[in-house]
């Protein structure tokens, strides 16, 4: 695994999903990560905003979590149903 954070302290990367040699949902991650970190916030793309409400387990992760959103060309934060969400804006 190509570590491109290995110049910001603190950080640390983890090859779960990769291990798993199959499709994994982002709960199923965030499960095994708070077997052994708080897990506080979920950064995803602004072009996930679109159906992110039909993930798996989307209220428990929504409820539970904090979302920072990166910005994505010609993709809207915005929009529809963003205010359900608990957003970390800077």
């Amino acid at each position: 695994m190509v570590d491109i954070f290995r110049d910001y302290r603190g950080v640390e990367l983890c090859n779960f999903e990769i291990r798993q040699k199959r499709a994994v949902s982002t709960v199923e991650t965030i499960d095994y990560l708070k077997e052994r970190y708080i897990v506080k916030y979920i950064v995803v793309g602004a072009d996930n905003l679109e159906h992110i409400d039909r993930w798996r387990d989307f209220n428990r992760l929504n409820r539970d979590h904090i979302w920072a959103i990166a910005t994505r060309d010609g993709y809207k934060i915005d929009g529809q149903g963003v205010n359900q969400f608990k957003i970390w804006r800077s």
